[in-house]
Formats: structure tokens, C-alpha cells, sequence
């Protein structure tokens, strides 16, 4: 199932949309899954009439390449069917799943797989390394040596980094497809999603098969491809036994990719449209817990009375009550929800669409397209301005930054501009003072020579006097420099040893998460392994029952066995009696 994160991410993708003849709303959310490998598409108007409607929710394994690839080129692919233009849309339906899956063996399509996880495999590297960097700190003998081989090592045998790579062979993804034709609803399904024709009143009409490997009719299909099925997976691998990609069980040259141990051949299902009020798909974390029948009817309730209520709020969207249903499975509390208990009931990606169907002959009015398109676009405005007023804060922030960062330069280039100023003052007082006792002793020269060497003397003194004073300031503005560097200097490495314990605060913190989450699966799988265990011996138990049965049954046998032959044996001793009896006669 993938790993797990301590706590969902709970950022939603949401989308609404409606036509003349129905109406949908959709919310995708990751949930407590480390990655995002749901994908879902939807498209109305379509087909040469424009009167037909496409939407498919998909569940990807192993990676989120597959799902990806579907969801982006499903429609393209209908469309070019021939079928489809001749409005045969279960053999197009059929077909479309069977060339799509075909043409992940094409290497322009698989070497182009590896950009729908590019943000992913980055996510990973990043907490690769954040892991290393705690290992290093807590486990004494754990180098970075050792850390950078272990790297070297799960890069060299990760198959995404291999030369001429086809992500298809080790990964896939289940679809769950439904058409809206002119009159009836085409339901195609492969793998375990599963969609719901439902009634107003939430009764459930029909619901498409969840294909899993220990159903008869595809547990017979894998043996016959020389599959086998262990603790309910493929090989004790996949749990689902349909699907896109998974190309490596589908390489036996010998089967049609119908009769593959993994094929990606649809059941298909067609209804009228006449007879149903609202359809659901869903990946399975959306019906979960899934091996309990009773959640599809608390699912199709739940739909029915909320989209009721909305018939009085118009407000309100069909994607606001998928979302409720999503926020219950993952146990986010809201107004329109119970309180509930800290476990959640879905841990992996959740993905729902439901769509409305209108009465026949019930066209939406233009009033109520326009209300619905002024919705849309008050919702969209306002989007815009979060956005932009994020922006503006950002831009201002920005601007902060270099404004200070400005005003921090044009102070230090004042400063040297006084400093040069300053020296240059002194350097022309000097001058003038050198000018002047030069006059001044030109002008004297003629007088008393001892005063004049005496003045002399005394003019060599104040100019020493003068220089020391300069040298000495000019080593006072050196210090204060150096001393403003130097508190510079000690508060960034506080800041950056402040940062260090936080992030060594955070890695801990995560590890303890994690380990709890190790735990948990420890216990799942005792818990899985104890199940195994009672089956294993209420296997035992029955086969024991059977052999006591077969014994009493031989022992049955026998004793008919012996009855017979004293039935034979009795009638010889009567025959020989008899013959006995003649003789004496005679």
C-alpha cells in the first residue's frame, strides 16, 4: 500500500461542473499516503452531437506514472475509436482500456512515464537524506560513508534510474469509467474503484464488481495464465487482478491480453439513464473500510439526504458534500460533522465524483446557469485576490528586504565618504598650516636665527603631536569596525546554531513519528498474521472433518462389503444344504 505519513495532508483539489442534463462535483484529497497516486478526469459535451458526458477516477500503484498517463489521455483515445463515432460505446469502451494499456509498450510513450513523478522522486531524495542526517547524529557506528554507499546502492537498484526504462513493468493503476450516453449509462471498470447508481431515496440499483484475486472467476484466469494467488495477492504481490500497467504479468506471448494473469479488459455495465437520480465513483479509500457492504449504502444516504438539504441552499455545491465524506474518512472534524475518534478510517488517497442527474426533460434554466456562473466567478475573483494580496505581502516583504538592504549599504558608503572627507580636510589644513609657516619663516628669515630655530623645533613637535592624534583615531574607527564585524558575526552563528537544534528538534521529532508508525505496522501485520494462522487451521480442521467423513464412509462401504459376502456365503450353505437334501432323497 505505500508508506504513510504521521499526519494527513489534507490540501484538496476540488471541481464542479454541470450541463443541460447533469450536474458534478469532485474532491481528491492525498490523506495520510506519502505520495498522491489518485488521478481523476472528467468531460461534458463531448461526441460529434456534443451530447455526451466522460468522468473516471483512477488509483495508481508503485508510482503515480500509470494513473497519470490514463487520466491526461483517456479521451483522445475514445475519441479517435472507431466505435465510439458509431456510437457503439461498449466495444469502444472495451477497446479504448485495451490500446491504452498496449500503448505503454510504445518507448516515445514509457520514456516520457518518468515526468508525472519527478516532484515525488525529489520528496524522496529530500527525506532520504533528512533521515541520513539523524542516523549520523544518533548512531555511533553509522558514518556518512556508510550512509553515501547505502544511497549508491537504492539509486543503483531503483528501476526508474535504469537506462531505457519502462515504469509500466512494476507499477499500475485501476479506472473506473463511466459514459453518460444519449439514453443510457455505460459503467467500465478494472480493478478495485467502484461506481454506484443510486435513487433519490439512496436506494442502490446497481454497483460495478471489485476485481480482486481471490474472486473465482479471476482467481481461475490467473491460473490458467500459470498465475498463482497467495494470502489473497498475485504472487503474494498485487491484491487486484485488473488493471493498467503491471506489464510484467502480462508477457505471456501465448494469451490474448484478455486472458493475462493481470488484463486491463473492463466489465462493463449499461443501464438507463431513465431509472437513476445520482452516480458515485470512487477510488477504494473512498469506500472504505471496503470489505464492509454496509458502507455503500451509508455512502449513497449520506449523498442523498445532503444534496436534498441542497435543494433548500442552493449555495452549496455537490463537491461540498463530497468533501464532508472525505473529511470524515480521514476524521477532520467540521460543522456539518460528528465528533469523532482520533483513528482514521481511511489511510490511504481519497478520490470521489457524484453526479446529479436531472429529470428527463428538466433543463437547467438560464437563470439559474447564470446565478451558478456568477458563483463561479465571485469564488474565482476572490481566489485571485487571496492570491494576489499573498503576492503584494510577498512583493512588500521583498521590498522590505532590499530597502534595508540599501539603506545597510548607502550608511557604510556615507560612513567611508566621511571618513575620506574627513582625512581630506585634515590632509588641506595641513597644507595651508605647512604654507603658512613657510611664509611665516620666510618672513623671519631675516631675524633672530635662534628664535627661528627654536620656532623651528617647536613646529616639528606640534606636527608629530598632530600625526600621532591622526594615527591614534584611525586606529580607534579600525577597532570600532572590527568590533561591529565581530557582533555581526557571533549573532549569525547563534542564529544558524539556533536553526541547527530546531531542525535537529523537528528530525527527532519525525523519528519518534515514524517509529510510531513501525509500530503500528508491526501490530497489523501480527494481527494479519494470526488471521492467517485461524484460517490455516480451520483449513486443517475442515480437512480433518472430511478425512473422519471418508473414513466412516469406508467403514460403511465395508460393512455393505461384508453383508454381501455373508448374504453369498448363506446362500452357497443353503444351495450345498439343498444339494445334501436331493442326494439323501435319491
Amino acid at each position: 500500500m505505500g508508506e504513510s505519513l504521521s499526519t494527513p495532508n489534507l490540501e484538496k483539489t476540488i471541481n464542479n461542473g454541470f450541463n443541460n442534463d447533469l450536474e458534478f462535483g469532485i474532491c481528491s484529497i492525498q490523506g495520510y499516503r506519502s505520495t498522491m497516486e489518485d488521478t481523476f478526469f472528467s468531460a461534458v459535451n463531448i461526441g460529434e452531437d456534443k451530447n455526451l458526458s466522460l468522468f473516471g477516477v483512477c488509483d495508481g500503484h508503485g508510482g503515480k506514472e500509470i494513473s497519470s498517463y490514463i487520466s491526461e489521455n483517456f479521451l483522445s483515445f475514445l475519441e479517435k475509436n472507431e466505435n465510439f463515432q458509431l456510437k457503439k460505446y461498449e466495444e469502444a469502451l472495451r477497446e479504448t482500456f485495451l490500446n491504452l494499456d498496449k500503448s505503454l509498450l510504445e518507448k516515445e510513450v514509457y520514456e516520457n512515464l518518468l515526468k508525472y513523478s519527478k516532484d515525488d522522486r525529489k520528496i524522496e531524495e529530500e527525506n532520504f537524506d533528512k533521515i541520513a542526517k539523524e542516523v549520523i547524529s544518533t548512531e555511533v557506528n553509522i558514518t556518512e560513508e556508510d550512509l553515501s554507499q547505502m544511497k549508491a546502492f537504492k539509486n543503483l537498484f531503483d528501476p526508474r534510474n535504469l537506462e531505457d526504462c519502462n515504469v509500466a513493468y512494476f507499477c499500475g493503476s485501476t479506472a473506473c469509467v463511466v459514459l453518460f450516453g444519449e439514453n443510457d449509462i455505460y459503467i467500465a471498470n478494472a480493478g478495485d474503484s467502484r461506481c454506484l447508481l443510486i435513487k433519490n431515496n439512496g436506494e442502490i440499483i446497481i454497483k460495478s464488481t471489485d476485481h480482486k484475486c481471490n474472486n473465482p472467476d479471476e482467481k481461475k484466469r490467473i491460473e490458467q495464465a500459470e498465475g498463482f494467488i497467495e494470502g489473497g495477492r498475485l504472487k503474494g504481490c498485487l491484491d487486484v487482478s485488473r488493471g493498467f500497467g503491471d506489464l510484467e504479468y502480462k508477457n505471456n506471448e501465448w494469451l490474448r491480453p484478455e486472458d493475462q494473469m493481470i488484463t486491463a479488459n473492463p466489465e462493463i455495465i449499461c443501464f438507463p439513464t431513465k431509472d437513476v437520480d445520482y452516480v458515485i465513483i470512487g477510488c477504494d479509500g473512498f469506500f472504505e473500510p471496503s470489505n464492509d457492504d454496509s458502507i455503500n449504502s451509508k455512502i449513497a444516504k449520506i449523498i442523498c439526504e445532503k444534496l436534498n438539504e441542497k435543494k433548500k441552499n442552493d449555495g452549496k455545491k455537490i463537491s461540498d458534500v463530497v468533501s464532508l465524506i472525505v473529511d470524515d474518512l480521514v476524521k477532520v472534524e467540521t460543522n456539518d460533522t460528528e465528533k469523532k475518534s482520533n483513528s482514521p478510517i481511511s489511510s490511504d488517497n481519497i478520490t470521489g465524483i457524484v453526479i446529479k442527474i436531472y429529470e428527463e426533460g428538466k433543463k437547467i434554466k438560464k437563470v439559474e446557469r447564470k446565478k451558478i456562473k456568477k458563483e463561479e466567478k465571485k469564488k474565482n475573483k476572490k481566489d485571485e485576490e487571496i492570491n494576489t494580496s499573498k503576492n503584494e505581502k510577498n512583493d512588500e516583504k521583498e521590498k522590505e528586504n532590499v530597502k534595508k538592504e540599501g539603506e545597510k549599504k548607502e550608511g557604510e558608503k556615507k560612513e567611508e565618504e566621511k571618513k575620506d572627507e574627513e582625512k581630506k580636510e585634515g590632509d588641506k589644513k595641513e597644507e595651508e598650516k605647512k604654507e603658512g609657516d613657510k611664509k611665516e619663516e620666510e618672513k623671519k628669515e631675516e631675524g633672530d636665527k635662534k628664535e627661528g630655530d627654536k620656532k623651528e623645533e617647536g613646529d616639528k613637535k606640534e606636527e608629530g603631536k598632530k600625526e600621532g592624534d591622526k594615527k591614534e583615531g584611525d586606529k580607534k574607527e579600525e577597532e570600532k569596525k572590527e568590533d561591529k564585524n565581530e557582533v555581526e558575526k557571533k549573532e549569525e552563528e547563534k542564529q544558524k546554531e539556533e536553526k541547527k537544534e530546531g531542525d535537529k528538534k523537528e528530525e527527532g521529532k519525525k523519528e519518534e513519528e515514524k517509529k510510531k508508525e513501525e509500530k503500528k505496522d508491526e501490530e497489523k501485520q501480527e494481527e494479519e498474521k494470526k488471521e492467517e494462522e485461524k484460517i490455516e487451521a480451520e483449513k486443517k480442521e475442515e480437512e480433518k472433518k472430511e478425512e473422519k467423513k471418508e473414513e466412516v464412509k469406508k467403514d460403511e462401504e465395508k460393512k455393505d462389503e461384508d453383508k454381501i459376502e455373508k448374504k453369498e456365503d448363506d446362500k452357497i450353505d443353503e444351495n450345498k444344504k439343498e444339494e445334501e437334501k436331493k442326494e439323501e432323497d435319491s
